[in-house]
């Protein structure tokens, strides 16, 4: 069954791959930048943005500062340099309804990195996988809510590209880029290190590490320097001192039982997992390919493809093991997925599975605490925050008719089922976990298969 839909598949993108080019692809791509503008100008995620908003209260060296600032720095500076430019504009010439166009300014930077992370992925790749970004909601999602997650995303990208390249200065720049928005993909540099050593590539080492080092401190230093106490409390401790949330496995008792049972065990046990698992896993990895391909012997060529697999391994099993399991953190990865993994199969796992992530748990999340004016559990706050006035204002800016159609039931049916839902949030959103989770566990086992030529495997033999 499973090879008949992906014959299914495989034509239907070859289709693609064969007629949606040139012209006809850049009317998709037109259409694909239109309808990003307008999820970016419809809303924003008011919980998040109403900390960011309160950053600009400081000056930038002084931002860590503020009630909440979890980020490393260029997340902050992006957003208050934004922020101020926009109010400004929207106000000094007094602009209808202001609140659209700060929408737009603030969010620019997240929509030119969807727009170039699709087309990096025409040329890259083929139409169909670029199509793929550009009309699945992973990227949506993270443009409406106003989160720097595509941001880190490209610079990803453009780091595996660049190292592909031979660039290892460029491609280390691009890590520590990534890094200085979301500071978990560090982790990258793990297996880079570990792989080079191994290879003893110490040329291509020293160049990314240079990069690396040099723009991340580089960075860092003036915080560390002014507000040392006040960084660490809030872009690290703050991090370390959550509970498990969303779709975390961790974080399965507690969805179950509605965050009436909180696991304080699991806010730190997940890290040791984490790293165990990581370099068993590239243990073993490096055991399999010396024994099998003897690792000194395989091609750069052969070799960036097996370490640019264990890199992206690497960032998945972070994100299957992290106790915070905002799917926004899926994104990281998501274009470098759809790069390296050729199978139609998977891409419609791909979909299914973040239909399930970006629409129904939000949906059964929100909608219903909304619709009966209940509160929701901020999990990072360990209390109940109303759910129709972040929601409100979330949406702010909408025609009022809309805006009533988003906050109120309209029929006694209509309650009822948002009650039900509200009700057992906790098993649809084990549902959506599961399914989740299940889209991490078959992209590591997709990547894990090792792609050496035979062409390859004629050489390693004679040698």
């Amino acid at each position: 069954m499973f090879e008949k839909v992906r014959e299914v598949l495989h034509s239907f993108t070859t289709y693609i791959d064969t007629n949606i080019r040139g012209k006809r692809f850049a009317i998709l791509y037109i259409i694909f930048i239109l309808i990003l503008l307008g999820t970016a100008v419809s809303g924003w995620n008011w919980y998040d943005v109403q900390w960011f908003i309160r950053w600009t209260h400081y000056d930038l060296l002084h931002v860590y500062f503020a009630e909440k600032c979890a980020y490393f720095p260029l997340a902050p500076i992006t957003f208050v340099l934004l922020y101020k430019f926009a109010t400004y504009i929207a106000y000094t010439y007094h602009l209808y309804e202001p609140i659209y166009f700060i929408r737009f300014v603030t969010k620019l930077p997240m929509i030119i990195s969807a727009a170039l992370i699709a087309y990096i992925l025409y040329r890259e790749s083929r139409p169909s996988v670029a199509i793929l970004w550009m009309f699945t909601l992973p990227t949506y999602s993270n443009i409406w809510a106003l989160q720097f997650d595509i941001i880190t995303a490209l610079f990803l990208l453009l780091m595996v590209l660049l190292e592909k390249r031979g660039k290892s200065l460029l491609a280390g720049v691009c890590l520590a880029v990534a890094a200085l928005y979301k500071q978990a993909v560090i982790v990258a540099y793990i297996p880079y290190l570990i792989y080079m050593i191994v290879r003893r590539r110490f040329r291509r080492l020293a160049l990314f590490s240079l990069g690396f080092f040099t723009v991340l401190f580089g960075v860092l230093t003036p915080y560390l320097l002014v507000s040392y106490r006040e960084f660490i409390e809030k872009a690290i401790l703050f991090h370390a001192d959550r509970f498990p949330q969303d779709l975390s496995i961790w974080n399965i008792p507690q969805i179950l039982t509605n965050y009436k049972l909180l696991v304080p065990l699991f806010k730190w046990l997940w890290e040791p997992v984490f790293i165990i698992a990581l370099f068993t896993y590239i243990g073993l990895r490096i055991l399999y390919l010396h024994h099998k391909y003897n690792i000194i012997s395989i091609t750069d060529e052969e070799f960036n493809k097996i370490l640019i697999n264990d890199i992206v391994i690497s960032i998945l099993l972070l994100i299957f093991f992290n106790k915070v399991g905002n799917p926004g953190y899926f994104i990281w990865i998501a274009p470098l997925l759809l790069l390296l993994i050729n199978d139609e199969l998977y891409y419609l796992a791909y979909i299914i599975c973040t239909i399930f992530a970006y629409v129904i748990y939000p949906s059964i999340l929100y909608i219903p605490a909304v619709m009966l004016n209940k509160g929701i559990f901020i999990v990072e706050d360990l209390k109940y925050w109303p759910a129709r006035k972040l929601f409100a204002k979330s949406i702010a800016g909408l025609p009022q008719q809309l805006r009533t159609l988003l906050l109120e039931p309209t029929s006694v049916s209509e309650i009822k089922l948002m009650k039900f839902l509200y009700n057992n949030f906790g098993y649809f959103g084990f549902i959506c976990l599961i399914a989740y989770n299940i889209l991490l566990i078959y992209s590591i086992i997709k990547l894990t298969k090792i792609r050496i030529t035979d062409q390859q495997r004629e050489n390693l033999k004679k040698q």
